[in-house]
């Protein structure tokens, strides 16, 4: 068995969740830091990077793309969700009942670059935002399992 992604599982610009699936030894798997983005049907664009799973089998609703030490994952992520990539995207689409993004398509995105610098703090903000995000819902848990442990002590009162 192992970790599978699809579209529904991408929330936030993060991969929050996984199925499971059986995979074969030709089932792409996406590694930490990957980003994967949605290049069929209504939720075209959207994009998410693996930061809760080392890897993951992904569906064929989704291209994983795999930064080189060029760039930061951070800081494309942060891109190819703005304003910038996704009218990129929008431009590429093909199919009028259900759209499709090509890979070939996703290659040809102009990606803005800043100084090694400016980069480097977009793409740390971004982290510290993802990072930030997970400890939320971590507390968010603990708070949740606390209050129900107290209620349940009140009605045993």
């Amino acid at each position: 068995m192992t970790d599978y992604c699809s579209i529904r599982h991408i929330d936030g610009r993060e991969i929050i969740d996984a199925s499971k699936c059986f995979s074969q030894s030709d089932t792409p798997l996406a590694r930490l830091d990957d980003l994967l983005l949605a290049i069929t049907g209504a939720t075209i664009g959207k994009i998410g990077i693996l930061k809760r799973y080392d890897r993951l089998a992904i569906s064929g609703d989704l291209l994983c793309l795999r930064t080189s030490e060029v760039i930061d994952p951070n800081y494309l992520l942060l891109v190819l969700n703005h304003e910038i990539g996704q009218v990129q995207f929008n431009r590429w689409i093909t199919g009028s009942t259900n759209g499709h993004l090509a890979p070939r398509d996703v290659a040809r995105m102009l990606v803005p670059r800043l100084s090694n610098e400016t980069e480097a703090k977009i793409a740390e903000l971004v982290k510290s935002s993802l990072s930030t995000r997970q400890e939320s819902e971590r507390l968010l848990e603990q708070a949740k399992s606390r209050v129900e442990q107290l209620i349940e002590e009140a009605a045993r009162a």
